[in-house]
């Protein structure tokens, strides 16, 4: 699984016990899911190649 896969699903739907800085975790919840979404196509083309 992608580095930036697992980030996603450590962030998203996790349930924040402290926040130093308000809004802290939500920037990086949106950071994991745009980090997923733009390698997304990028490790479909990976797997496409190594399949042949």
């Amino acid at each position: 699984m992608p580095r930036g896969e697992i980030r996603e699903r450590a962030l998203v739907g996790s349930l924040v016990l402290f926040e130093s800085v308000p809004g802290a975790v939500a920037a990086a919840q949106v950071a994991a899911i745009a980090e997923r979404i733009e390698t997304d196509p990028m490790r479909r083309l990976d797997l496409e190649l190594l399949a042949r």
